[in-house]
């Protein structure tokens, strides 16, 4: 559609990795959009939104091509006006804040007090946790800045703040290379595949493929096979082994 080349030029990568600076840029130039790779309008100026959100005689929800009301059926999400407002209503109330504070503010400030009294302030940290995240930043890409960030033990002078600080990313640098040889492992390859990891790169729509292409694919939702797919072991406990016997110098 002509006259939104900003919409026009986005893609489903932009979209999803860092959706940020797409948006800064409609809502300056195009703050009502027309962006084919989502076959939709996207409205990214509050006024305009709030615009659209109050009428429901021009812009509608209640519409048989709303994919969230062809899953669930009729809701406060498929519904404009009376209707909404009806089934709006019953749930509305319980989640304002005076009502949430009412019901969880005792409950939620007992579990924090309990969370906190059970932290031990010795300075440990986890170092499974701690490879994970490394390997994590290290291989996803990742261009931001790096560091690892404890509380040192209270019995540290000021130099040994330092030292902790020190001593953290020096921490860093030496499980990045625990886990440049962990990717490197030929078995960590085949236990990545074996636990499915690498289909979380993968778009949920595929290249070319659009919403309706998706809800048309019955093995996706009508058809699904739960059964089937409950059986189904992740294989993340030989994963972890693998990252264990890594970390700790046995591979």
């Amino acid at each position: 559609m002509a006259g939104f080349p900003i919409g026009a030029q986005a893609g489903l990568d932009e979209l999803t990795t860092d959706p940020h600076p797409l948006l800064a840029r409609l809502r300056r130039s195009e703050p009502v959009s027309w962006l084919p790779v989502l076959s939709g309008w996207l409205v990214t100026s509050y006024a305009v939104a709030d615009r659209v959100m109050r009428d429901p005689v021009t812009f509608t929800v209640d519409d048989p091509r709303f994919s969230t009301a062809r899953v669930v059926g009729t809701s406060m999400l498929s519904t404009d006006g009376a209707e909404h407002a009806r089934h709006r209503g019953p749930f509305a109330r319980v989640f304002r804040p005076a009502d949430v504070h009412a019901r969880f503010a005792a409950t939620v400030d007992t579990r924090i007090r309990d969370l906190i009294d059970a932290m031990t302030p010795d300075g440990a940290g986890d170092l499974r946790a701690a490879f994970w995240l490394v390997d994590l930043l290290e291989s996803a890409g990742y261009a931001g800045m790096r560091h690892f960030d404890f509380k040192p033990p209270r019995t540290e002078d000021f130099a040994g703040v330092w030292a902790s600080a020190a001593g953290c990313m020096r921490n860093y640098l030496a499980l990045k290379q625990k886990a440049a040889a962990f990717r490197g492992d030929p078995e960590v390859q085949a236990a990545l595949k074996a636990s499915r990891l690498d289909q979380l790169a993968q778009t949920t729509l595929a290249e070319g493929e659009k919403l309706a292409d998706l809800l048309a694919d019955r093995s996706a939702f009508e058809d699904f096979d739960i059964e089937t797919a409950a059986k189904r072991g992740m294989a993340f406990e030989h994963l972890d082994q693998l990252a264990m016997d890594h970390l700790l110098g046995i591979r």
